[in-house]
């Protein structure tokens, strides 16, 4: 359920940006191909030197490149959520254009998540199972060594006229003992020992895998802030030049040219943005992760989306202020 929450997450955004940004990639990619044949044209006329026309050409290519690959990542983002929602591939739908939710600060209480991972990790508790179940299994076969008794008891009945008791009762014990057996004891207690070293050898490793997780995940979160505000601030620039480019443009090719470059730098840094703040969204969810954050509520009242929606939802909520709770706002 964790992973499953953690990939829609990632994915959802990822889709919102491209259901955003799609249909104004196209319509750049339209005008970047015609303006490639509108140099071609003039290449051939004669019209302009053929080193700046090649130099057009070769940054109009460019720019046909890099939409065009991000239009492939925006478009696998929206197939990648079908698959996660089980939605047949084709199916036509629109994506609520959902406000982004503000990502908290960095988690300063690392020790306090470090011992929720310790309680809460399915893993380690699979562990701690685990033993409980060798402790049982040593113990019945010792058990086994031990001499079996039992207890007959039951009536008898005879026909013999002749008799002069015709039924009866009797009671009886039983003790055996396979003395071969006691051989066993030394090799079970030496197994027992080496169980119980092996468990918890492999409980410490993996309990330090879980703390490693914990810090790595936290400081994962960290540079995914970090990386969505360079995104943030790199689409701020990019805008404000493509603002300038669009108000000083005129007819010459040189200025269509800037426009087309600042226009399409301003998407791809919008672009990059988007997947920044879903990676963000993504390392948030990670952190719930490493610290083995049940997301579903122990009951539910009804099965269907909008309440395990709002189950969830409430669950993170709480959660959020057990894993946040120390950071302070940045």
């Amino acid at each position: 359920a964790q992973n499953v929450l953690q990939d829609v997450r990632n994915s959802y955004w990822r889709a919102l940006g491209a259901q955003k940004l799609v249909n104004r990639v196209d319509a750049l990619l339209v005008r970047v191909n015609k303006a490639l044949e509108h140099s071609k044209q003039i290449e051939k006329a004669g019209l302009m030197p053929q080193a700046e026309l090649l130099a057009y050409q070769r940054a109009l290519l460019d720019a046909v490149n890099l939409l065009t690959l991000r239009r492939q990542d925006l478009e696998l983002a929206r197939t990648e959520l079908d698959a996660l929602m089980s939605i047949p591939a084709g199916t036509k739908y629109t994506l609520a254009d959902e406000k982004e939710v503000a990502l908290p600060a960095i988690p300063s209480n690392i020790e306090e998540l470090e011992q929720l991972a310790l309680e809460k990790r399915p893993e380690i508790m699979e562990e701690w199972y685990r033993k409980r179940v060798t402790e049982n299994d040593i113990k019945a076969a010792k058990l086994l060594l031990w001499p079996n008794l039992g207890l007959n008891a039951g009536w008898e009945y005879e026909t013999n006229k002749y008799n002069y008791n015709s039924d009866w009762s009797n009671i009886g014990l039983k003790l055996s003992w396979d003395i071969l057996k006691l051989a066993q004891w030394p090799s079970l207690k030496s197994a027992h020992e080496y169980q119980n070293k092996t468990d918890d050898m492999r409980r410490m490793s993996l309990s330090m895998a879980v703390l490693t997780q914990v810090r790595v995940g936290v400081q994962s979160y960290g540079l995914a802030l970090s990386d969505l505000k360079f995104a943030e601030e790199s689409a701020r620039v990019d805008q404000r030049l493509y603002g300038l480019a669009k108000a000083s443009v005129s007819s010459q090719a040189a200025s269509e040219l800037e426009l087309i470059r600042t226009e399409a730098r301003a998407l791809l840094s919008e672009y990059q943005r988007y997947v920044s703040y879903g990676n963000a969204q993504a390392a948030w969810g990670r952190v719930y992760n490493s610290v083995g954050l049940d997301v579903t509520p122990q009951t539910i009242e009804k099965n269907d989306v909008k309440t395990l929606a709002g189950a969830i939802q409430s669950t993170m909520q709480q959660w959020r202020g057990k894993v946040f709770k120390t950071a302070s706002a940045e």
